[in-house]
């Protein structure tokens, strides 16, 4: 049973607007509109598929890209910020090492300082930072800075004192040594 006509369903009741009801009727009618190739569905719609397809690779691939740099981006400024808050404590741990150096022997709080400084220390190598070793060791500029030269027992060329401790991690030196080179024989 039909609906009766209304000027909202006006165009539902034309014949060319029926809706087929078999699949005979349906092929029927895609012949009339377009010679058995209904523009949807046609050769037009593969080469869209396929240009589709090739939009949504290159998306693929843009967004490989992006979330390949911006994780790149991510670990560089937390590596940077890192080693910018490593800096600010290694210059605490300066001031106590100085406080330290110039402290009595028999002071009460010397060992409260030296535990903390301990401390330090095993916080740094949690972190994967470690000391350059260099009393004793021939003088690498690449590792070391030379802030003068001494006569000592060492040979010549060799670290004999350091004034400022240097510090390293996995990605390379955080902070150059600053010592004194033996000029040889005293």
């Amino acid at each position: 049973m039909k609906p009766p006509k209304t000027p909202a369903n006006q165009d539902l009741h034309d014949s060319d607007h029926q809706i087929p009801v078999t699949e005979e009727e349906a092929e029927e009618k895609m012949e009339d509109e377009g010679g058995g190739v209904h523009p949807a569905l046609g050769a037009p719609a593969v080469e869209a598929s396929e240009s589709t397809q090739d939009q949504l690779r290159r998306l693929r691939a843009d967004f490989d890209n992006y979330r390949k740099r911006t994780a790149k981006e991510f670990n560089t400024q937390r590596q940077r910020g890192r080693r910018d808050a490593i800096e600010s404590l290694l210059n605490v741990y300066d001031g106590l090492s100085m406080g330290l150096m110039r402290m009595p022997k028999d002071n009460p709080w010397r060992a409260g300082l030296e535990a903390i400084q301990l401390q330090f220390i095993g916080a740094f190598e949690s972190l994967g930072v470690k000391r350059v070793k260099t009393v004793g060791q021939p003088f690498d500029p690449n590792q070391h800075e030379a802030i003068g030269n001494i006569a000592s027992t060492h040979a010549e060329g060799i670290v004999c004192e350091e004034t400022r401790t240097g510090f390293y991690d996995e990605t390379g030196l955080v902070r150059a040594p600053q010592v004194l080179v033996s000029t040889g024989k005293k």
